[in-house]
């Protein structure tokens, strides 16, 4: 059928991605940035074409008998609404909601509205590259929540005997969404294609290994020790210092009360860590080769452990590359 003259001239060129008959010669014509309701002549008046811009802050829906109620607020513009036949209202408010949604900046121009769940004060709306959640009387305000499919890593549901949970898994953190059980399988199911559709799987089985692998991957590369550091070496003992040593002719009785803890001169490690006097006797020197033969020791252990939790790592991959073979 052809789009009548008047609202040729409205649409100034744009595309019209939704047509939908509201009662007679009436017609919605929704366009990626407006919704032009046209009224055909009638026995008292003209035909005649009103539009509404899709830039809002909220869209709201007053529901009657016969008669669903759009209400678009525009902020500080004000609000605009119109009414469309209650067995039309589900044709109609997709394409709204996604001129809506472009317009927002949340989807975009190609990005396509599969699905549209209103359930009580929750909204879900599916589209080809993500699942846009509301909660609240509006159809849709700013306060909404998204999940893009790029993200997501798993779809579940938990189900009960009144209501259920579904678990939109994103990069590994559960998302619970509470809807009525009655209605649980058929939206995991409608995500779970969605999710299939975007990243190219047959299966939700496949595409589960798929994420799996992906994350024993990253915990291989996470685990990946760093090279081993080389063997401390024994610290450069400092240059004694006139302060080092006694005055000979300072009292003997001074000297012999002096401990080894008051040589403050001596020290190769730092105050109070391994205090070694300027003038060493043998049995010191072995308390230093004992001190570094034990920190060798501690740094081969360490690198021991690392090369084992390599081969554990390896192992498991190993194996679940060889589970992936096998399925």
């Amino acid at each position: 059928m052809a789009i009548p003259p008047i609202v040729e001239e409205r649409l100034g060129g744009e595309t019209v991605t939704a047509r939908v008959r509201l009662g007679g010669d009436d017609q919605l014509f929704v366009t990626p940035t407006r919704s032009l309701v046209y009224h055909a002549e009638g026995l008292l008046s003209g035909e005649s074409v009103d539009a509404y811009p899709h830039e809002a802050e909220r869209l709201s829906v007053g529901e009657g008998r016969r008669k669903y109620t759009i209400t678009l607020d525009h902020g500080l513009d004000g609000e605009s609404r119109f009414s469309v036949p209650a067995d039309r209202f589900d044709e109609a408010i997709q394409p709204i909601l996604r001129g809506v949604f472009i317009a927002a900046g949340i989807t975009g121009p190609s990005e396509e509205l599969v699905e549209f769940y209103r359930l009580g004060e929750l909204t879900l709306v599916v589209t080809d590259a993500r699942v846009v959640k509301h909660v609240g009387n509006a159809l849709w305000d700013e306060e909404f929540e998204e999940y893009p499919f790029e993200s997501v890593t798993g779809i579940d549901v938990e189900e009960g005997s009144v209501s259920s949970q579904i678990i939109v898994e994103v990069d590994g953190r559960p998302q619970r969404i509470k809807i009525p059980s009655e209605d649980a399988r058929r939206i995991r199911t409608r995500l779970q294609e969605g999710v299939l559709a975007y990243h190219g799987f047959s299966s939700y089985d496949e595409f589960r290994r798929s994420v799996q692998a992906e994350l024993a991957a990253e915990a291989e590369a996470d685990a990946k020790p760093a090279a081993p550091t080389a063997e401390a070496e024994p610290p450069e003992r400092p240059t004694p210092t006139a302060s080092a040593v006694e005055e000979p002719g300072q009292d003997e009785e001074a000297t012999e009360s002096a401990s080894d803890d008051d040589v403050a001169s001596g020290m190769v490690f730092g105050e109070g860590i391994g205090t070694i006097p300027v003038e060493e006797e043998p049995d010191e020197v072995d308390d230093v080769a004992a001190e570094l033969a034990t920190l060798r020791s501690a740094v081969e252990r360490q690198n021991d452990l690392l090369r084992r939790q390599q081969q554990v790592v390896e192992r498991l991959v190993r194996e679940l590359r060889e589970q992936l073979r096998d399925d």
